[in-house]
């Protein structure tokens, strides 16, 4: 038996009220991804009894499967959007048709709802002669994201990685009547790759990029959890939305008395190719200094940690403004 190999990888929105159930008319997005490391790990538990000899009992049974995992993907201007819907709920979309020909921009709010998804994988063999040997389909419903994280930096590899729980997990192996995702109207998105001479970081309102940073990255939490049910897996349900992140910086004594003084701060991480664009906007971002070491004849860095925070007229901890040529996500 040949062994099989990940070869596709789809997402798809379940339909709204019909939590862990396959959208009825399938639209799935092929996604580029590095790692697929979302997963179905039966739990067991074993039956130890007394029963008259030293050895009885042992008999293995399964409770429930702990579906979840983490999703690596390049960053693509076009992909990001199937992302942060997934987790940061719907966009409000432009058509830019009078400024920009061709071009749409999504802006994505924290303040929405999130979507569960479905995700499945297509594992091929290489070779099925016999015709004994058979494709390989894992599919996982009821996704919810619990995490996102994004790191910049002059060397970065520039990727997203995305953690889900979720409700069920199969395969077509273990169960022949499984209901696959139909892939038959599967949509393949263009993949402008964002690179490293792409980004900016702006620190406040003055309009100039912060030439300082070595590393930035922000991370989002909405505090997901499976609440197991008889018979169907498990609910899964967000609970919160938390922003935080950290900046590595040349020492600054101006950004230093401001992260000491817990100054309110806007942060805008800007990837751009000159056409497309995607704008990750922190209205309000309250630094932490991460005091260090001195030692002989070292440099003295500026470590922070942040939070973004919500307060007075902002109207969302986080909003994401993508522009491309993909009309709606």
């Amino acid at each position: 038996m040949a062994t099989p190999k990940i070869k596709q990888v789809l997402l798809d929105f379940e339909d709204k009220g019909k939590f862990g159930i396959n959208p009825a008319t399938p639209k799935p997005y092929q996604i580029s991804v590095n790692e697929n490391g979302i997963v179905a790990n039966m739990q067991t538990k074993t039956d130890n009894v007394i029963g008259g000899d030293i050895d009885s009992g042992g008999e293995l049974y399964k409770t429930y499967d702990e579906v979840g995992g983490s999703i690596k993907m390049p960053l693509y201007y076009e992909q990001l959007g199937v992302i942060l819907k997934a987790a940061l709920g719907e966009p409000h979309t432009e058509d830019l048709t009078s400024s920009k020909p061709g071009f749409f921009k999504h802006t994505f709010k924290s303040t929405e709802c999130i979507p569960s998804v479905v995700v499945q994988d297509l594992l091929s063999v290489q070779c099925n002669k016999s015709g004994t040997d058979k494709d390989l389909i894992k599919k996982f419903n009821g996704l919810r994201v619990n995490t996102l994280s994004i790191s910049a930096s002059p060397d970065s590899d520039y990727d997203v990685e995305i953690n889900f729980i979720g409700a069920t997990g199969e395969d077509n192996l273990s169960n022949q009547s499984m209901q696959k995702l139909d892939d038959s109207s599967k949509v393949v998105l263009d993949s402008t790759r964002m690179k490293n001479d792409h980004v900016k970081l702006y620190v406040g309102d003055d309009g100039n990029f912060y030439k300082l940073a070595k590393e930035f990255n922000l991370s989002l939490d909405r505090g997901t959890e499976a609440i197991r049910v008889l018979s169907a897996g498990a609910m899964v349900e967000d609970s919160k939305f938390d922003l935080t992140g950290q900046l590595s910086s040349i020492f600054d004594g101006e950004f230093y008395k401001k992260a000491k003084n817990q100054e309110q701060i806007k942060v805008r991480l800007v990837f751009s190719d000159g056409s497309n664009e995607a704008e990750f906007i922190i209205a309000q971002a309250q630094f932490a200094v991460d005091d260090s070491a001195r030692s002989y004849g070292g440099k003295y860095p500026l470590d922070m940690k942040f939070n973004g925070v919500k307060s007075g007229s902002t109207d969302a901890k986080l909003k994401v403004v993508l522009t491309n040529k993909v009309a709606s996500y």
